[in-house]
């Protein structure tokens, strides 16, 4: 019991003045190649894309955290590590998810048999032909994968950070540029254009601080 309200027994219906009653049409996040006159009806939107509409959807999030000028108002990022990396991390799931779909694997499959296993996820979508990209510097979507796969698993510390707030923090400005392939590569596979206003650029003192 918190501030005297007693423990809710069920969910009540939505408060109006929040605005409950609203919802999001995920739709609206794909055009056909061949018709750029309006969304996607929701019959034609499959597991790979819904996927892959999240996937996007959650880089964008962390982008949007690391270029948010709000970061400049606090002396550390300890308000942002977290939601970020986390981000981060769903997005990676997300995005194998959608390429594993594509290629057969279905919504109960990779809910039971793989989880939030990053490393049976990338494993699993190389034995179905992805293939690895570089970037400038040589890093990999392995990489990618190998600085989550640990805040991504049980104990969750991102969700849970219980055990000495130890956080590895990766280079974001190469993170990005691993996503943004990333991204061309499962949106190749669903035959869907890459968004003109992807844009997911940092540079390389945008980094999450570490202290």
């Amino acid at each position: 019991m918190l501030s005297g309200f007693p423990i809710a027994r069920s969910w009540p219906e939505p408060m109006s003045a929040l605005g409950g009653k609203r919802t999001f049409d995920g739709s609206c996040c794909f055009r056909k190649k061949t018709d750029h006159q309006g969304p996607m009806s929701e019959d034609q939107i499959t597991s790979a894309e819904s996927y892959f509409i999240t996937g996007r959807a959650y880089v964008t999030g962390a982008h949007a955290i690391v270029k948010s000028p709000v970061r400049q108002r606090y002396t550390n990022d300890f308000r942002f590590v977290f939601p970020c990396m986390s981000l981060m991390a769903h997005a990676i799931e997300v995005y194998l998810k959608a390429w594993l779909s594509v290629h057969g694997y279905n919504d109960e499959t990779l809910r039971k048999r793989f989880r939030h296993d990053l490393r049976s996820l990338y494993n699993e979508a190389r034995t179905t032909g992805l293939q690895e990209l570089h970037n400038r510097e040589g890093e990999t979507i392995h990489d990618l994968v190998e600085s989550f796969e640990a805040q991504h698993e049980p104990p969750y510390p991102l969700r849970y950070p219980f055990d000495g707030w130890q956080i590895p923090l990766p280079k974001l400005n190469i993170v990005f540029q691993i996503f943004v392939r990333l991204d061309r590569i499962i949106a190749d596979t669903l035959g869907k254009p890459v968004l003109a206003d992807l844009d997911w650029r940092v540079t390389p003192d945008e980094d999450l601080r570490s202290s």
